[in-house]
């Protein structure tokens, strides 16, 4: 890793240089099997809510370590919401409009040490994106060509190149609410996997004869998946478990979580009372096919319960919330790949900024 005499910081540009989906698949997939071996850990993600006249603030913590990487991460996020609509928990920014504030704090879990702060927006999106494509590599038909992508913002963008990654995908159809919005994806995307990337006008058009569906959508109050266009052999997964309706849970064959039930419900703390039209997510929340009997992935990726068992199969992945381990996973992979160009030119400050005599 790094010498340990500073304590970098690394933005989204210099991930997006460091860490491709490949790599970031392969870390995503060894902290899953280190938390399988339970040598990884987790804790629930909280929040605090701090209600004004315009919105509320949202101050947002997730965090894990796995021992074997040696790394434990803590995600940090702060945003104010603003208002809300059917689909979504809001317009949401950090001083301005277009702004967000979001950090990962990485530490040594050998020594306690700080090692870097980083943008989270890079790794945000390859990280969730990488657990779907570990779970695509163990759920999805071995042979599947034909990938569907319901949104096109930056989550849909790296779910196409991870999803492509793990399986011969020839073409991509898309859909999202906005045309400009799905025809920019399909000619970005297009000429960066250089696979055909057709633009679908309604989501059943984009879904249908797709081997593996990726639902990459802000929607948390309305399905954006309904399960009449489920089809055998097809494998799904969400950003957001309420992207599936009740009938899709009901027909999926086999699912798979990304973490235990308890921990998908955030621990909400409050302060003052929500202003007309401003609705926050309700606590107690939890994705409608989501279940504690479900297996876990690492559990998959350990092969302690089976992956696809049969080619008419209808598969899902429940990528919710996201987990401390992914972030851990990541960032050791971003921090390996940087300590093979020694740091070179990455902006650092002296550790022992970071340190004190006093102890807690």
């Amino acid at each position: 890793m790094n010498e340990e005499r500073y304590v970098y910081f690394i933005d989204n540009a210099l991930q997006h240089q460091v860490l491709d989906a490949q790599a970031c698949i392969e870390a995503i997939e060894r902290g899953y099997r280190a938390w399988g071996e339970q040598a990884a850990a987790i804790n629930p993600k909280t929040e605090l809510h701090v209600y004004g006249d315009n919105g509320y603030y949202n101050f947002g913590l997730i965090h894990g370590a796995v021992a074997p990487m040696g790394v434990a991460a803590l995600r940090i996020k702060s945003d104010f919401h603003t208002k809300t609509g059917p689909m979504s928990y809001g317009d949401k920014h950090a001083g301005v409009e277009g702004q967000f504030c979001g950090l990962v704090l990485l530490f040594n879990t050998t020594n306690g040490l700080p090692l870097a702060i980083l943008n989270d927006g890079h790794i945000q999106h390859m990280r969730v994106a990488a657990a779907a494509a570990v779970a695509a590599k163990y759920l999805a038909r071995e042979d599947s060509e034909n990938l569907c992508i319901l949104g096109s913002g930056g989550m849909a963008r790296f779910h196409a190149e991870a999803l492509c990654a793990v399986r011969p995908i020839k073409a991509i159809n898309v859909y999202s609410p906005n045309k400009d919005h799905r025809e920019t994806f399909a000619e970005e995307i297009g000429a960066y996997l250089k696979i055909e990337v057709r633009v679908r006008a309604r989501p059943e058009d984009a879904v249908n004869g797709s081997d593996i569906v990726a639902c990459c959508t802000n929607a948390r109050r309305q399905a954006v998946f309904l399960g009449d266009w489920i089809e055998p052999g097809m494998h799904i997964t969400t950003v957001h478990g309420a992207e599936l309706d009740a009938a899709s849970a009901r027909l999926i064959n086999y699912s798979v979580k990304n973490q235990p039930l308890r921990d998908l419900q955030s621990h909400f703390s409050v302060a003052g009372k929500p202003p007309q039209g401003i609705v926050p997510r309700p606590q107690g929340w939890g994705p409608p096919a989501v279940t504690d009997e479900m297996p876990l992935l690492s559990d998959v990726v350990l092969r302690s319960v089976p992956g696809r068992t049969t080619r008419d199969q209808v598969t899902y992945f429940s990528n919710n919330e996201g987990t401390g381990v992914q972030f851990a996973s990541a960032g050791a992979a971003i921090l390996e790949r940087l300590s093979q160009r020694q740091f070179s030119g990455v902006p650092k400050v002296p550790l022992a900024w970071f340190l004190q005599d006093i102890r807690d």
